[in-house]
């Protein structure tokens, strides 16, 4: 049986001082990356057609860029603009 004084100490709450944190984005940066995505349905009214054109789009590999979140489709406001602005005649 472990007894207390067995067990390894814990460490401080200032253990973590002075390791380096990788592949943590501030909360600002995330809701700055977050905030200008749309749902599949916002973009199509954007682009002036239905959701399923952007599937079929997706498909052929000739839609706007799109973001995964999870199982959600996101597209960021920006790319939307700049697919437009690429694709006029």
């Amino acid at each position: 049986m472990v007894t207390p004084s067995d067990r390894p100490p814990r460490p401080g709450p200032l253990a973590h001082r002075g390791r380096r944190r990788t592949g943590v984005m501030h909360v600002n940066a995330i809701d700055d990356a977050l905030g200008d995505l749309v749902d599949r349905d916002t973009a199509a009214r954007l682009l002036g057609v239905v959701p399923r054109t952007l599937d079929r789009w997706h498909l052929q590999r000739r839609g706007p860029p799109r973001v995964r979140i999870g199982r959600k489709v996101r597209y960021r406001r920006r790319s939307l603009s700049d697919w437009v602005r690429d694709h006029e005649r």
